[in-house]
């Protein structure tokens, strides 16, 4: 025992002390050789096995989330703050709130149902203050992201200055439209920084027939500082002489937002589309919620314009003219292959805005080998839907 004691004592008066290292917040670990192989070639099989066009993979890179610009914001503050704040969370409630409790968030749509005509025109104004605080934010999003693809997509000189909005509600097209379509200044302004004064846009004709948003709007219209000679007007319906020849459309874009799945009919939305075609504007945009009405609604409109342009084209009283046909600029159709990965029938845009982001499920996370197998099987089920769905309605044939 005391021979190991002395040991002990030996080694501790024969130790040296040496500096210890800094601890590292962070370490990098070289990657195995067998295991970069291995990724690399699985990208390589990505690659391959894509299902998306190279202009369907351009579309995905979309804007991560939308700032609404400041002068936006401050006019919908400003609404919200001069109204009753516990009826304006009353309201929103009614319309908004998502009717399956076990879904967090809010809804978009506003098909509230009255009884009688009076009773919608006491709620009209209540209502459309929750629409602008609620539903507005997202809409301007989703329009202002659509905006933003386009802008790359098109040529370079391509300019905007007319814009008809069929379902105007309380100006999200405008909004969208002044603060995406600027003119070129010589630095960069973050979203939030936009100023609505700088738009190329001088004319906006927002078509809708329900006054209490359309109030709304040129309420929030007084608040936003804007260029003093953009002409901002309102009609209930689209007259024949608001349509430009078409030689005149190149700066007008047609755009209708949220509106073709609220319509009762497909003869209502086929009527709806035509209004557009026949506007005169070169550049048509449709937009709808991501649900299957949206999905079908839109479907049918892309196949319904796609047809009168091939019916300009085959009419032998235009050969003359520089200006006929139609194509789609985005997104492609579900084909074979040209499908979103892991699709459930729908093709969507998800898009953020800084005001109300959802609560989501994690993704769960699968091999490349999965994915390549659903994307097969679901291009081969999409492309059977597909068909089937434009058999269904023969409303949307040419007259």
């Amino acid at each position: 025992m005391q021979a190991l004691l002395r040991d002990v004592d030996m080694s501790l008066l024969n130790h040296k002390p040496r500096a210890q290292p800094e601890p590292r917040e962070l370490e990098a670990f070289p990657i195995a050789a067998e295991q970069q192989v291995f990724e690399e070639e699985f990208a390589e099989l990505d690659s391959d096995t894509h299902r998306k066009s190279p202009a369907a993979l351009f579309g995905s890179r979309r804007i991560g989330a939308v700032v609404v610009p400041k002068q936006l914001r401050s006019a919908v503050t400003s609404l919200i703050e001069s109204s009753d704040k516990s009826q304006l969370h009353s309201d929103a409630v009614r319309l908004f709130a998502n009717p399956e409790g076990d879904k967090p968030g809010w809804q978009m749509q506003l098909d509230t149902k009255y009884r009688s005509y009076k009773q919608g025109a006491r709620h009209a104004e209540r209502d459309a203050t929750a629409f602008a605080s609620v539903a507005l934010p997202g809409h301007y999003s989703a329009i202002y992201s659509v905006f933003n693809h386009l802008k790359h997509r098109m040529p370079s000189d391509w300019e905007v200055e007319r814009v008809i909005d069929w379902g105007s509600g309380t100006y999200a097209g405008l909004w969208a439209s002044l603060f995406s379509f600027r003119r070129l200044t010589e630095k960069s302004v973050e979203m939030d920084e936009l100023d609505a004064a700088h738009s190329t846009v001088q004319h906006y004709l927002g078509i809708d027939r329900r006054t209490g948003l359309v109030a709304i709007g040129d309420r929030l219209l007084k608040d936003v500082p804007v260029s003093p000679t953009l002409s901002v007007r309102h009609r209930k319906t689209l007259g024949e002489e608001e349509n430009l020849p078409r030689e005149e459309g190149k700066k007008t874009v047609a755009l209708t937002a949220f509106t073709l799945s609220s319509l009762t009919s497909p003869l209502a939305r086929k009527q709806l589309v035509k209004e557009i075609w026949e506007s005169g504007a070169h550049t048509m945009i449709l937009i709808d919620h991501d649900s299957t009405s949206g999905f079908e609604a839109i479907a049918q409109a892309r196949e319904f314009l796609l047809k009168l342009g091939q019916k300009e084209q085959e009419n032998p009283e235009l050969e003359s003219s520089s200006i006929r046909g139609s194509h789609v600029v985005a997104p492609n159709a579900p084909q074979e292959r040209v499908v979103v990965k892991g699709s459930s029938g729908k093709v969507k845009s998800v898009q953020r805005d800084h005001i109300g982001k959802g609560q989501g499920e994690k993704p769960r996370t699968s091999s490349m080998y999965d994915k390549v197998a659903t994307s097969v099987r679901e291009a081969k089920k999409e492309k059977r839907r597909w068909e089937k769905f434009m058999k269904k309605e023969q409303v949307w044939n040419i007259d």
